[in-house]
């Protein structure tokens, strides 16, 4: 669509503590970790403006549930024995750039991250909605270099960005038979808000390939939870 229209997918890879387990070894060597791929997600961006200094796209990003349910032992698992996750998550979003010189640029970005539906265990009543997240990111860079037509180094630009999260709405989980309020089922997911700041580096080669360091530290981290 004259260059105004791209698509992604990413499928996540990571190290996290075993799906499944065997209540013995969990006891006695501790968490086992394996490796596993996370939910799928694909989605789509559209550039609704475009001018010499500033830009706006419109997106939509879907988390499918692809990845491995949680299984615990038959008579081991007090709090749950097996965790069916079958939510869908839809993230829309809105991105922005400006750039007020040829050296300085400044992004933001907005989203809101939904669920579909709630998690349910699968032997009990119990299910658990996760929050929805509201985000925004704003992120100041400034050229210290920039040649396009380099043949190695073509870019270096620091960044000072802001990030916040927040959940707003309280979710909990809910026991069709005990009720929300009983305390050794059921947990109250409460308001929170965080705020982080990062600063990087990113240094780009050629036409195809960059590479950055950052560091990020916490400004606000607020959360009420029962």
């Amino acid at each position: 669509l004259d260059g105004r229209f791209s698509v992604d997918l990413m499928l996540p890879f990571y190290t996290t503590s075993a799906f499944e387990y065997e209540a013995i070894d969990a006891l006695t060597n501790g968490p086992q970790t394996e490796g596993a791929f996370g939910d799928l997600a694909f989605g789509f961006k559209a550039l609704v403006y475009e001018s010499c200094t500033s830009a706006c796209s419109l997106g939509l990003r879907v988390e499918a549930p692809t990845g491995e349910d949680i299984v615990s032992p038959p008579g081991f698992g007090v709090v749950y024995s097996s965790i069916n996750d079958d939510v869908w998550n839809f993230t829309p979003y809105v991105a922005s750039l400006w750039t007020p010189s040829e050296r300085t640029f400044i992004q933001s970005f907005l989203s809101y991250r939904l669920t579909s539906s709630r998690i349910e265990e699968v032997e009990n009543p119990l299910t658990i909605r996760e929050q929805s997240y509201f985000m925004a990111d704003v992120s100041v860079g400034y050229w210290l270099y920039r040649n396009r037509c380099g043949s190695c180094l073509t870019g270096l630009a620091p960044m000072l960005e802001l990030h916040y999260t927040g959940a707003w709405d309280e979710e909990s989980a809910f026991n069709s038979i005990t009720g929300p309020r009983d305390t050794l089922t059921n947990v109250i997911y409460g308001q929170s808000d965080r705020l982080n700041l990062t600063a990087g580096l990113s240094a780009f080669f050629g036409q195809r390939c960059s590479t950055g360091i950052a560091v990020a530290a916490p400004l606000r981290s607020k959360e009420s939870s029962t």
